[in-house]
């Protein structure tokens, strides 16, 4: 990893206190605090899943590599190109707290834009 690969602009974020179980997996800008601004270098990855019978939703992810940043907890979010993501993992890459991935993620709905079930 080298950090000229780092090239998008990242917000890391305190998600406020979450009053609906869809704002843990989906908050706006609006239940978050940004508190850092880091550079990252992004992979995105996109995962189909079936809930119920009928629905495919997506789970848009991504992985944002930062450099090491102390004390990150899972009650973060990233904001990013203007859509907040929230952090389902963090890990240290090279065990050497040299560089920190984020796996991040928002759950979205398939091309036929059915409503998520289960919320």
């Amino acid at each position: 990893m080298h950090s000229g690969e780092m090239r998008e602009q990242i917000k890391l974020c305190h998600i406020k206190s979450p009053q609906e179980h869809f704002q843990i997996f989906n908050p706006s800008v609006n239940d978050v605090e940004p508190f850092a601004e880091v550079w990252a270098k992004r992979e995105d990855k996109q995962t189909l899943s079936r809930w119920g019978m009928v629905n495919t939703n997506v789970i848009d992810r991504k992985q944002f590599i930062i450099r090491h940043f102390e004390g990150l907890s899972k009650n973060i979010a990233v904001l990013w190109n203007n859509e907040v993501y929230s952090v389902f993992g963090i890990s240290d890459l090279d065990n050497k707290k040299q560089w920190t991935m984020l796996l991040v993620g928002r759950v979205g709905l398939s091309e036929s834009r059915d409503t998520i079930q289960g919320w």
